[in-house]
């Protein structure tokens, strides 16, 4: 299970250091509602990760 971030904004580079993942959706994508499934990419699988 995943939970968004409380202050969705893609400019905040502090809000960028405290991920643990990235959700990915197709451009357009309309927002989702809570138990749908998505893609998860999780950043501590990564190389290097945090």
């Amino acid at each position: 299970m995943v939970m968004p971030h409380p202050v969705p904004d893609n400019s905040m580079l502090s809000v960028d250091a405290a991920l643990a993942a990235f959700l990915g959706r197709p451009a357009h994508d309309p927002a989702r509602k809570a138990g749908n499934i998505v893609q998860v990419v999780d950043l501590k699988e990564l190389p290097g990760g945090y």
